[in-house]
């Protein structure tokens, strides 16, 4: 989930909801927690073999954590950007910021949440890929820890550009105003499937289909509109294929054939 104070109350309800769908499904009371908790390890939290439900990146989904866990569903969210399961980033500079294309911020400060994720990394990654001709294109890269943060340097004049996605913008947008207020959208990426509901590779597929009947079950469920409506969110979708995050992989080679292989 889109974890932020702001957004505590409701992600608790939503839970709750969604945990009584569980329970409906055939899910055991003892194997789903009261209260949702934010693990210190994300990664050792995604690879315990005990995990019934969690959500990661397409990022991490497609690469470290690749045939390490089941994929189960994808949330999908309402915004202006997104369409069906698929999102993007959105390229922020600041609001006095005359640029108005991506090729006039050559030389820029960039501030990036983590090498490991899709819309704060690897999105503008492959973005920047064709306009960098193999060179270093930003004078300088901070890692910030958190798109929140990514967009406070901006804000504040520490950094010139960020990329953050649009659920996380949204979001901000409607609870936290003051954090977009000094900031504009330059741009943004194209887009990928969104953040995915993500299982153990222990988990059996009878387990795996009440899973997916739980949530699809709750983001239709009519007492939980409100918290779905705060919450941006839209139906639960099940992307089919072998691969179904397929796109995020061929966007990173895609930066890769192009000599960038990481954002400089």
């Amino acid at each position: 989930m889109y974890q932020m104070p702001e957004l505590e109350p409701m992600v608790s309800a939503w839970w709750q909801g969604l945990r009584q769908h569980l329970v409906e499904q055939g899910l055991n009371h003892g194997d789903l927690p009261i209260l949702l908790v934010d693990p210190n390890d994300y990664y050792a939290h995604w690879r315990n073999p005990d995990l019934l439900l969690s959500q990661t990146c397409g990022y991490p989904l497609t690469h470290d954590l690749q045939n390490q866990v089941q994929y189960v569903a994808t949330q999908s969210y309402q915004t202006a950007y997104t369409k069906g399961p698929n999102y993007c980033s959105l390229v922020l500079v600041h609001k006095t910021n005359t640029a108005n294309h991506m090729s006039q911020l050559k030389g820029a400060i960039l501030a990036v949440n983590s090498v490991d994720s899709q819309s704060g990394y690897h999105a503008l990654r492959r973005f920047i890929a064709p306009l960098s001709g193999n060179k270093r294109f930003f004078s300088e890269v901070v890692h910030s820890g958190s798109h929140r943060q990514s967009m406070a340097l901006v804000a504040s004049g520490e950094a010139d550009v960020c990329a953050v996605d649009c659920v996380t913008y949204g979001l901000l947008q409607i609870h936290a105003p003051a954090t977009v207020a000094n900031l504009r959208v330059l741009t943004h990426t194209q887009s990928t499937p969104g953040l995915p509901y993500i299982t153990s590779l222990a988990t059996s597929p009878a387990t795996l289909g009440k899973l997916r009947n739980g949530l699809a079950a709750a983001a239709l469920d009519p007492t939980l509109k409100s918290i779905r409506q705060q919450l941006l969110m839209g139906p639960v979708e099940v992307i089919t294929g072998p691969y179904p995050y397929q796109e995020i992989i061929n966007q990173a080679d895609q930066a890769n054939a192009l000599g960038y292989t990481q954002l400089v």
